[in-house]
């Protein structure tokens, strides 16, 4: 998927109403005309205050990136030409794991980790935590993580591997196919706080980096 570099051009002021209403408005007219006679809107309201909020968390996490509007219909469920939210991936990502921030007509979404593990990296995963040390220090990450109230999430297989036996003291952990945390807030006037946005990204992205760390070390 493409996207368009994100480099601030003025101090994170938040999300306005201006940027909801402009999602919502989306949803009902998704449709190329529409967007291009509301593009300098989507511009200055949308797409904007997100280049601002990754100008904000580059101290933390490096430059970030803005996902373009266009949607791969091909792929997608909905079939209208455009994403009906913004997203931008947060630091430089990986082919692994990375983070993203997302807002949409309803909700806030912060997420990071390995949102689709490819078969390849799959494998590398399941030896990784069938291994004692690699499978041992995940274990403490995804504990410190739900006691944190970011419980491991992503896709998971219904009875695990095949190869794996059903008493695996790991089990839980094998059955992933995608590994994420996430923390999703429904939209409100806080969004025009930026210390009120930033106070649910960055201890959320924080508190993720060990999980980064260890997709990067036994998945890259």
């Amino acid at each position: 998927m493409s996207a368009a570099s994100a480099t601030a051009q003025a101090p994170f002021a938040g999300f306005g109403e201006g940027a909801l209403a402009w999602l919502r408005e989306l949803e009902v007219h998704n449709e190329r005309a529409w967007f291009h006679a509301h593009k300098d809107r989507y511009e200055a309201e949308v797409r904007g205050p997100m280049r601002a909020l990754l100008g904000e968390l580059e101290g933390w996490f490096g430059p970030g990136k803005v996902f373009r509007p266009n949607r791969d219909v091909r792929f997608a469920r909905g079939k209208g030409p455009y994403k009906e939210w913004v997203g931008a991936t947060v630091g430089e990502g990986g082919r692994v794991a990375g983070r993203y921030v997302q807002l949409d007509a309803t909700h806030f979404l912060v997420a990071a980790g390995a949102h689709r593990l490819e078969r390849d990296a799959l494998a590398r995963y399941r030896a990784a935590v069938r291994s004692e040390a690699g499978g041992a220090a995940l274990a403490r990450i995804a504990a410190d993580l739900d006691a944190a109230g970011l419980p491991l999430q992503g896709a998971t297989l219904t009875r695990g591997p095949r190869d794996v036996p059903a008493d695996h003291p790991r089990l839980a952990l094998l059955k992933h196919t995608s590994l994420t945390v996430e923390h999703r807030t429904p939209v409100g006037p806080w969004l025009a706080d930026p210390d009120a946005v930033l106070e649910r990204v960055v201890p959320t992205l924080l508190a993720a980096e060990p999980l980064l760390g260890w997709l990067r070390e036994h998945l890259s």
